[in-house]
C-alpha cells in the first residue's frame, strides 16, 4: 500500500507486509492523519500516518470486512462505520466504532445475507446499508432502528459488482435528496428520501385526529349520537366507539341513533364492527353492550348483506363461542 502525491503522482512512503488483498481504505479525520484499512480479514487496522505505525485494531466481526465509511455526528463527535460480509457468507451486521479509542459502540443487525456497502447520510445521524440479500436499508444511529428498506433487485448483489454512491449530498434538510444503487442485475436504481414528507403527513394526521376527537366530544355533549358514532368509527378507536354505543344502549330513544347509523353502514364498515364486537364479547364487562349491538345488527340488516362480509363465518363462530 503506497501513497501518491496528487500533483506529480510520485509515490510517498508506503506500508509493506500485507499478505492479503486490500479491500477498502478510509481516512478517519479531517487532517487525514488516521487511515483505516480493511483486508481479507476479520479486523480493521487503523494507522497513524504521521508516525507510519498502527494505532489500534478493530476486532469483533466473524467474517471478512469489505467496506468502511467515516462520518461525523451532528453533536460533533466522530464515529466510523465498518461493514462486513462477503457475498452471502458474512455475519450480516454493521458495527459502529469510536475513532477516539477504537471501541465498538453499537451493532446493527437485520440483513439476511452479507452486508456489502454502507454510507453515512444526514450528518452521520443515519446510514444506508446494501446487502447480498438485495435490500437497501436505512438506519438511525441513535435509536438502532431500521427505518425503512427498499428492494434493490431480485439477484444477489456481490461486492465486485456493487456500486453505491450519493447524488450530491444526501442531507435530510434538502428538498432534492437522492441515493443511487447498482447491483448484479445491471440496473441502477435512484431512491428518493421521503422522510420530511412522511413526518409532515403524520403530523397532519395527528392534528386531524385531535380535531376529530374534539368534534366527537362536542357531538356527545349535544346528544347527537348518530354523528358521534360515525366519528368514533372513522377514528378506528374501538374504546371510543364502545363508549358512544354504551351510552346509546341506555334508553330506547338513544337506541334510535344506533338504528339510523346502522341503516347506512357499508359492507367494509360492517366487517370492522363485527371485529369490534368479537373483541368486546370476550370481556365480561363489555359483552352486554356487544350483545345489544349485535341484536340491532341482525334486526336491521338483511342476512344477504351480512353474508357479503369478508370472513363473517369465522367472526360469528368466535362471537358465538363467547356468548352465554
Amino acid at each position: 500500500m503506497c501513497f501518491l502525491k496528487i500533483k506529480d503522482c510520485c509515490a510517498s512512503p508506503r506500508f509493506l507486509g500485507y499478505n492479503e488483498e486490500v479491500l477498502d481504505l478510509k481516512f478517519l479525520d479531517d487532517d487525514e492523519n488516521s487511515l483505516a484499512v480493511a483486508t481479507n480479514a476479520e479486523q480493521v487496522w487503523v494507522y497513524d500516518l504521521s508516525s507510519m505505525s498502527y494505532s489500534y485494531v478493530l476486532a469483533g466481526h466473524t467474517e471478512i470486512i469489505i467496506c468502511l465509511d467515516a462520518g461525523r455526528c451532528s453533536n460533533g463527535s466522530t464515529h466510523r462505520y465498518r461493514q462486513q460480509g462477503q457475498r452471502s457468507s458474512g455475519d450480516r451486521t454493521v458495527k459502529l466504532w469510536s475513532i477516539a479509542d477504537g471501541s465498538c459502540l453499537k451493532t446493527f443487525e437485520g440483513h439476511n445475507s452479507g452486508v456489502l456497502r454502507v454510507s453515512f447520510i444526514s450528518h452521520g445521524n443515519q446510514f444506508v446499508s446494501c446487502g447480498a440479500d438485495g435490500l437497501v436499508k436505512l438506519w438511525t444511529v441513535q435509536t438502532d432502528e431500521c427505518n425503512s428498506f427498499m428492494i434493490q433487485d431480485s439477484f444477489h448483489v456481490y461486492s465486485r459488482q456493487m456500486v453505491m454512491y450519493r447524488c450530491g449530498h444526501w442531507q435530510l434538510e434538502r428538498l432534492t435528496e437522492k441515493l443511487a444503487t447498482g447491483g448484479s442485475d445491471a440496473c441502477i436504481n435512484i431512491w428518493h428520501d421521503h422522510t420530511a414528507a412522511d413526518k409532515e403527513e403524520a403530523f397532519h394526521k395527528e392534528e386531524e385526529s385531535i380535531l376529530k376527537v374534539q368534534e366527537l366530544e362536542n357531538a356527545m355533549s349535544d346528544g347527537d349520537y348518530t354523528k358521534a358514532i360515525q366519528i368514533a368509527f372513522d377514528l378506528r378507536r374501538s374504546h371510543k366507539l364502545f363508549e358512544v354505543l354504551s351510552e346509546t344502549c341506555r334508553t330506547n330513544k338513544s337506541k334510535d341513533h344506533q338504528r339510523i347509523w346502522l341503516a347506512t353502514i357499508g359492507i367494509e364498515e360492517l366487517r370492522w364492527l363485527f371485529e369490534y364486537i368479537r373483541k368486546w364479547n370476550t370481556q365480561e364487562k363489555l359483552n352486554l353492550v356487544a350483545q345489544l349491538v349485535l341484536f340491532q345488527i341482525f334486526s336491521l340488516i338483511s342476512p344477504t348483506k351480512i353474508s357479503e362480509v369478508s370472513g363473517i363465518r369465522e367472526l360469528l363462530e368466535v362471537i358465538r363461542s363467547y356468548t352465554v
